[in-house]
């Protein structure tokens, strides 16, 4: 007998499989008695004597077929986090029986498998959730962390605390999130921040400079001598005093300094100078020294350090 000839089985046959069959010819009895008798054969489809899961969930779609919307929101609700209750949410969705907000209250109730399963669904009120979505930017699964930020990033232009927090723990993954902060009324926290580092990439300055943020010294002086690079976000005229201050501090780490630092030295701490900032130039002209006579002995090629960057632009070592 083909594939495509008609089950010879009676209506009484069929029923008698579904009670006696294995699991995959009571699936086929099903189907066939749905095609025969079309909502009339509810009666012989029970959910509660069929112990089989995979079973169930057949069964369940032959009932959706028929409009059987209870029987399809009880398992949506009563199995909710199983597989059985994720596949009559399916149906629910699709034969449009459920709206936002029901599903809104699904999500906040649901088990962590069921959030996992509906933060990629768009048919859910998300502004509802938003405490549920901040929770989901520490879950352990990196594909929920990251539906759960555009979420949130779709309802929170300007990024909240919680989804800012996500920006800085995982930067590798949060472009989005750091670009929009970068943008918002916030912006001076990311800069303090800095760096936000993905491998030797500072993501959060390139967002803030995308963004032409710029700051007064007195903002970033901590952030600048671990970074120097975010120098490029200081904003002109630069207080004097302040940049002795804050260059003696980077020199003192005996590292470089990017060039946008090296020219607000060049144009900030021209002579005349005081007698204590002569004497700084000449620490610093000493460690220079010492710095070249090193570099001389091991053959060393690469970025000059501070000391020998501010005597070299300031003319004070000869």
């Amino acid at each position: 007998m083909g594939s495509d000839a008609p089950d010879p089985r009676t209506d009484d046959e069929l029923r008698a499989c579904l009670r006696d069959a294995e699991g995959p010819d009571r699936v086929a009895a099903a189907f066939e008695l749905g095609l025969r008798l079309g909502a009339a054969a509810i009666p012989s489809l029970s959910l509660e004597q069929e112990a089989s899961s995979g079973v169930r969930r057949h069964l369940l779609t032959v009932l959706a077929s028929f409009g059987e919307r209870d029987a399809v929101l009880a398992v949506a609700e009563g199995r909710a986090g199983t597989a059985e209750g994720e596949h009559a949410l399916h149906l629910a969705v699709q034969l449009g029986l459920v709206g936002p907000a029901w599903l809104a209250d699904r999500f906040r109730d649901g088990s962590a498998r069921l959030r996992a399963e509906l933060v990629g669904w768009d048919a859910v009120d998300w502004a509802a959730l938003v405490p549920e979505l901040e929770r989901l930017l520490s879950e352990d699964r990196e594909d929920v962390r990251k539906k759960a930020a555009e979420r949130l990033l779709g309802l929170q232009p300007a990024p909240g605390e919680a989804l800012r927090a996500y920006g800085l723990a995982f930067p590798a993954v949060a472009g989005e999130v750091l670009e929009a902060w970068a943008r918002g009324p916030e912006h001076a926290a990311l800069a303090t921040a800095l760096p936000v580092l993905v491998g030797w990439q500072d993501v959060g300055l390139e967002a803030l400079v995308d963004a032409g943020r710029r700051y007064g010294l007195e903002v970033l002086q901590d952030v600048v001598v671990g970074q120097p690079e975010a120098f490029d976000l200081v904003q002109g005229p630069v207080d004097r005093g302040l940049l002795w201050s804050v260059t003696d501090r980077r020199v003192g780490l005996g590292m470089f300094l990017p060039a946008s630092w090296v020219a607000a030295v060049g144009e900030t701490l021209a002579a005349p100078w005081s007698a204590a900032e002569e004497g700084m130039l000449a620490r610093w002209a000493e460690e220079a020294a010492v710095w070249r006579e090193d570099a001389a002995d091991e053959g060393w090629v690469e970025d000059e350090p501070g000391a020998v960057q501010v005597v070299n632009v300031l003319g004070c070592g000869e």
